[in-house]
C-alpha cells in the first residue's frame, strides 16, 4: 500500500509493535488488516459469533451505557471491512425522572443463552439551580448510589427490571452464568474502602428463576491484607473472574484467590504453589478453554495463561503467551473471550490514546494458542493470528473531554447467533495463506521511532576487536533465588565466551542461610566474598557461622566463627581483610583468619548513627574503601587504619556519586554499572577533602563513550561487571546483563547478555587514567532456567 501520511500518531508508530510485540505479532493500522484463513473461508459472511462491546461514559448524560457490536464469521474472521464504525446496538439509559446516570457496568449472557443480564451502577444526580442542569454526587460517599439490574431480550433488545436488592458496595457487582445458574457476585469491605488491613466479605447472589430477583446465596468474610503484594495493579478490590466448569475461580486485589462451589454455594481458598510475587489477578472476566484446561487474561495488552487444579484447589504461577498490541498501561484496556476449542479473540479498546481523531479506535484480534503437550498436560507457548483488524467507535454526544465522550470498557460480551441454524459446512478456525500488505511509513517519522532505528542499526554494525594481551578465564555468576542462591560458571579465552545461545547450567545450590522462601524485594540472605579460590559465603543475619566453597576441588565446608551482632548489608573484601558493614557507619566489623572483630570509627560532622541504605561499594586500595547511600546519594570513604570516615562531595551542584554493587577503582576513576552500561567517575582528592568527578556513561550523558551499552539495554535490568584485566592503557570488564523478568510477565527462562568490553584510557594532568573510548570484544545471549524469580547480583573473575 502507499504512504500513509493520513495515520493518527497511534498508528504511525511501528516501535512499539517491533519493541513490545513478537515476530508472531503483525502491526496494523486502519485500512491495513492481517488476514491468515483459508482461501475458501474469505468471502464466508455469514456470522457464527456475535460480540457486544459495553461502554460507559458517565459524564455524558443520558448516554451513559452504550452497547455496540461487531461479527465473527466461524472462520474467525471479523466480519466488515478495516476502520468501520462498529454499530451501535443499544443505548441503556437510566431514568430521566429519576435524575440518574449509570457509572459503570458488568454483563454477562444467561444460562439460558437468550438474555444478557446487565448491572449498572447508579449515581443520583443533583441540580446546580438551571433547568435540567445536573451534576454527580461524589463517589467516595455511598449516598446517592445504588445498582439497577436488566435482562435485555438478544432477539429483540426489549430491557426487564430483574428484582431484588444488591447492596452498595466499593466497587463492581459482576454477572455471571455457571452451573446452569445466574449469579451476581461482589466483595464488600466492612469499614471505609479507604484503609487496607482488615476482612473482606465474598458475596454470591442467585437470580431466582421464578421469582426473577437476586437472593443471597452464600458469604464468606476472611482476614485481607491486600498491602502483603507491593506490586500496584490498580482496580477494585474485586479484580476479576473465571468460570472453570461449575466453578467460578475470584481473583482479589494482592494475588488472593477464591473458589466459588456452584453445586453446594461454599467458598474455599485457592493455594498457590509458586511465590506470591509470580501471581498477577485476572482483570475483569477470564476465559477458560476446556480442551487444554487453561485459563487465558488479558493484562494491560498481554495474553497471560494459569493453569488451575480443581481437585487440589491450586493455581500455577502464570505463563506469559504473547504481547498482543504495543500499547502501555492506562492508554486503554484489553478483554478476551473464548469463540471455540483453542480460538480466542481479543479486543483493545483506546480511551486515552495521544490523538485528536473524532471516534474512538478499538483493535480485534482472533487467534489460535499453539503450545506443546507432554504427559496429557498442555503448555501454552505462543499464538498464531488468524485476523486482525480495526474498528472506530463513535464518541458520544454532549459536552467534556474527548476521553470522558469516548467512556471506559466496562465489558465483552459474546452470544451465539442462531445457534440451532448454523450451517455444519462452515470453515472451521485454521490458520491458511496470510494476506498482508504491509504498512509503508511516511519519511516524517515519530521521534520515538527514528531513535529504535537506530539503536536497530548499531546493533548491527557492532564491531568485536581483539584482546591483545591476557586476561582471567573464567567468570562466576551468583544469582539469588527465594530459595538460595545458584552459582554460574562461565569459560571465556581472550575475553570470547565459550556460552553462546546455551542454557547456563548452576554449578552449586547454596541455601545454608535460608529460613525461609524470600521474595524478590527482600534484602539478600548472604553475601559472597572471593579470595583466591573460595568463596565465603557470610549470612546477613548475624549467625555465627558461615560457609566456605573452594571452587578447584568443588567443596563447601560450614566454618564456626565468633560473628558480632551486626546485620551486614554489605560485605567486601579489602586487601587481605573480610569488611562487614551494618545499617550505620559505626557498624563495621573486620574478619581476619576467620575472627571478627569490630572497629572503632571516627568522622567529623558525620552521624555515624544515622540509618544508610548502602547501594555500592568499591575498594580503593589496600585499605581504604568508599560506599554509596541510596537514601540520601551520599558517598563515604573509610582508612581502615585510621578508622575515619570521610564524605565524598560531587563537584557539580548536583548528586552524582550512586553506585550500583560491586564497583571498581582503577587508574583513580571508579567504574560501576548503571541502567544498562558502566559510568565511570573520577575520584579528586584535594587536600582533606574527596570529590567526584563529572560521571562518563557509555552512550547516554553529556561526556560520552560511545559505541557501548545502549545497543543492548533492556528495559526491566540487572547488572553486574567483573574486572578480568588491566593494562597500561585498557582495562577489560566483562558485564552481565539482563531481566529479572518481574511478574506479571515471569517465564521459566530468564535471558542473560553478557559481553567483554575493552576500555582504552589516556593519562590525566593529575596522573589518573581517564577512559576515552570503549569497544567490544565479544557479545554473548546467554540463558538461565529457573521457575521463579533469579536475580543475578554477584560476579567475580578467576
Amino acid at each position: 500500500m502507499g504512504e500513509r501520511s493520513d495515520l493518527c500518531d497511534t498508528f504511525k508508530c511501528f516501535c512499539g509493535w517491533r519493541g513490545r510485540c513478537g515476530p508472531n505479532i503483525p502491526r496494523i493500522a486502519p485500512g491495513t488488516d492481517y488476514l491468515a484463513i483459508p482461501a475458501a473461508a474469505v468471502d464466508d459472511d455469514r456470522p457464527r459469533w456475535s460480540l457486544l462491546v459495553g461502554l460507559t461514559s458517565f459524564k455524558v448524560l443520558w448516554h451513559n451505557l452504550r452497547l455496540h457490536r461487531f461479527r465473527v464469521a466461524a472462520s474467525g474472521r471479523v466480519l466488515g471491512d478495516s476502520d468501520d464504525l462498529l454499530e451501535r446496538f443499544l443505548d441503556v439509559r437510566p431514568d430521566g425522572a429519576a435524575a440518574e446516570i449509570f457509572a459503570s457496568a458488568s454483563a454477562h449472557v444467561s444460562s439460558r443463552g437468550d438474555r444478557l443480564h446487565i448491572i449498572c451502577k447508579c449515581w443520583r444526580l443533583k441540580t446546580d439551580g438551571s433547568d435540567r442542569e445536573y451534576s454527580t454526587i461524589p463517589n467516595d460517599i455511598r449516598l446517592g448510589q445504588k445498582y439497577t439490574s436488566l435482562a435485555m431480550n438478544l432477539a429483540d433488545k426489549t430491557l426487564t427490571p430483574l428484582g431484588g436488592d444488591l447492596p452498595v458496595v466499593p466497587g463492581e457487582h459482576s454477572s455471571i452464568a455457571a452451573g446452569g445458574e445466574d449469579w451476581a457476585l461482589c466483595v464488600e469491605r466492612p469499614f471505609d474502602k479507604r484503609r487496607q488491613r482488615g476482612t473482606t466479605i465474598l458475596r454470591m447472589q442467585r437470580l431466582e428463576a421464578a421469582g426473577q430477583r437476586w437472593v443471597v446465596a452464600a458469604e464468606h468474610e476472611f482476614p485481607h491484607d491486600y498491602t502483603k503484594h507491593k506490586i500496584n495493579f490498580g482496580g477494585g478490590i474485586l479484580q476479576g473472574y473465571v468460570v472453570v466448569r461449575d466453578k467460578i475461580l475470584v481473583a482479589l486485589l494482592g494475588a488472593v484467590f477464591f473458589v466459588f462451589d456452584c453445586s453446594d454455594c461454599t467458598w474455599a481458598p485457592v493455594s498457590l504453589s509458586g511465590d506470591i510475587y509470580d501471581y498477577i489477578p485476572f482483570k475483569s472476566r477470564a476465559a477458560y478453554v476446556e480442551d487444554d484446561d487453561t485459563i487465558y487474561f488479558i493484562r494491560t495488552s498481554t495474553l497471560l495463561a494459569y493453569k488451575y487444579s480443581p481437585e487440589q484447589r491450586s493455581l500455577s504461577p502464570p505463563i506469559k503467551v504473547a504481547t498482543l498490541f504495543p500499547f502501555m498501561e492506562g492508554e486503554g484496556f484489553g478483554y478476551l473471550v473464548h469463540l471455540v476449542d483453542k480460538v480466542l479473540c481479543a479486543v483493545w479498546f483506546g480511551n486515552d490514546l495521544p490523538c485528536a481523531c473524532t471516534t474512538g479506535h478499538l483493535l480485534i484480534t482472533t487467534l489460535i494458542v499453539k503450545g506443546d503437550w507432554d504427559s496429557g498436560c498442555f503448555t501454552p507457548r505462543d499464538v498464531e493470528i488468524l485476523h486482525s483488524t480495526c474498528r472506530r467507535v463513535e464518541i458520544s454526544e454532549g459536552g467534556g473531554t474527548r476521553k470522558g465522550r469516548l467512556g471506559n470498557f466496562g465489558f465483552l460480551q459474546l452470544y451465539v447467533e442462531n445457534a440451532d441454524q448454523v450451517d455444519p459446512t462452515s470453515i472451521h478456525p485454521t490458520i491458511g495463506q496470510a494476506a498482508y500488505l504491509g504498512i509503508e511509513d511516511s519519511p516524517n517519522i515519530l521521534h520515538c521511532c527514528r531513535m529504535f532505528l537506530r539503536d536497530e542499526e548499531d546493533k548491527a554494525d557492532v564491531v568485536l576487536v581483539d584482546c591483545k594481551f591476557p586476561v582471567k578465564a573464567h567468570l562466576y555468576v551468583i544469582a539469588e533465588t527465594a530459595y538460595g542462591s545458584l552459582i554460574y560458571q562461565v569459560s571465556i579465552s581472550d575475553g570470547k565466551f565459550f556460552c553462546h545461545d546455551k542454557v547456563l547450567e548452576p554449578q552449586r545450590n547454596v541455601n545454608s542461610f535460608i529460613t525461609k522462601k524470600s521474595r524478590m524485594d527482600d534484602p539478600p540472605s548472604c553475601h559472597f566474598v572471593h579470595q583466591e579460590q573460595f568463596f565465603y559465603v557470610i549470612s546477613s543475619a548475624p549467625l555465627k557461622r558461615m560457609d566456605l566453597i573452594d571452587v578447584h576441588h568443588n567443596t563447601q565446608r560450614t566454618i564456626e566463627t565468633n560473628r558480632p551482632k551486626v546485620f551486614f548489608t554489605a560485605v567486601f573484601l579489602v586487601g587481605r581483610l573480610v569488611i562487614g558493614i551494618g545499617h550505620t557507619l559505626k557498624d563495621v566489623c573486620i574478619m581476619k583468619k576467620k575472627r571478627w572483630k569490630h572497629l572503632d570509627t571516627s568522622g567529623s560532622s558525620l552521624d555515624q548513627t544515622r540509618k544508610i541504605e548502602i547501594s555500592g561499594w568499591a575498594v580503593l586500595n589496600s585499605d581504604t574503601f568508599i560506599v554509596a547511600d541510596a537514601k540520601a546519594y551520599d558517598c563515604f570513604i573509610l582508612n581502615l587504619t585510621t578508622g575515619e570516615w570521610n564524605v565524598v562531595k560531587p563537584r557539580l551542584p548536583y548528586r552524582c556519586g550512586m553506585l550500583c554493587g560491586r564497583s571498581f577503582c582503577v587508574g583513580g576513576f571508579i567504574y560501576t554499572p548503571w541502567k544498562g552500561g558502566i559510568i565511570a567517575f573520577e575520584l579528586v582528592e584535594d587536600g582533606n577533602f574527596y570529590y567526584l568527578g563529572e560521571p562518563i556513561l557509555f552512550g547516554l550523558w553529556k561526556k560520552k563513550i560511545y559505541g557501548s551499552w545502549r545497543r543492548i539495554s533492556l528495559d526491566e535490568e540487572f547488572n553486574c561487571i567483573a574486572l578480568i584485566s588491566t593494562d597500561s592503557d585498557c582495562i577489560v570488564f566483562s558485564m552481565f546483563h539482563g531481566a529479572p523478568s518481574a511478574p506479571p510477565f515471569r517465564g521459566v527462562k530468564h535471558d542473560v547478555l553478557m559481553t567483554t568490553v575493552l576500555v582504552k584510557t589516556q593519562t590525566t594532568g593529575r596522573g589518573t587514567k581517564q577512559p576515552i573510548s570503549a569497544e567490544h570484544i565479544d557479545l554473548c545471549t546467554s540463558f538461565i532456567e529457573h521457575e521463579g524469580w533469579i536475580n543475578p547480583t554477584f560476579a567475580f573473575a578467576l
